[in-house]
């Protein structure tokens, strides 16, 4: 196969990727770490229909599905459609219908499988544990004394600590807000 190394910036980061002989985009290398581009994820090739999902529901913005390695039974994964990398660079109305599909089929994955609770996770980047680089919930069934774990165990903040850092946030969210 012959292909040419290309790069361009996504967001922040600069992307590598191949082009085939039709152009079309085979895999891109994100800061040092192999990920599929978002065009060509497994979730765009669901909403696709180019391979097949069982899929619990769909609107206009959103499609739900069954994760093909559950965690525990009911394990469902909710996928914007359009395209965003995660949480970071997704637009107001894509995350407005995300949560909305995200709390219309956590509460139906609760009810049919009887679970005591759910966990809903969003891994934002590799460090985060986001294998798949096209934004994404999982929804996870939980039940009394299931064994699983999700987070370790916590620890305090140092004195001061908590202070600061809620300062930083909060000078954080103004400045996001004033751009």
């Amino acid at each position: 196969m012959e292909s040419d190394v290309h790069q361009i910036s996504h967001g922040v980061y600069p992307v590598r990727y191949f082009l085939d002989r039709s152009q079309r985009i085979l895999i891109g290398y994100l800061t040092g770490y192999t990920a599929l581009m978002q065009e060509d994820t497994i979730f765009m090739k669901i909403i696709r229909r180019e391979v097949p999902a069982d899929i619990v529901y769909e609107d206009d913005d959103t499609i739900a599905f069954l994760d093909i390695k559950p965690i525990r039974i009911g394990h469902t994964l909710v996928v914007p459609k359009k395209i965003s990398r995660n949480i970071f660079d997704m637009d107001d109305d894509t995350a407005a219908a995300f949560i909305k599909t995200i709390k219309k089929v956590a509460r139906a994955v609760k009810e049919t499988v009887r679970a005591d609770g759910i966990n809903i996770g969003i891994n934002n980047e590799r460090a985060a544990g986001q294998i798949v680089f096209h934004a994404h919930a999982h929804i996870i069934p939980r039940f009394l004394d299931d064994g699983l774990k999700v987070w370790g165990r916590g620890k305090d903040y140092s004195q001061g600590e908590a202070i600061t850092i809620s300062e930083k946030i909060r000078e954080r969210i103004k400045q996001d807000a004033d751009t």
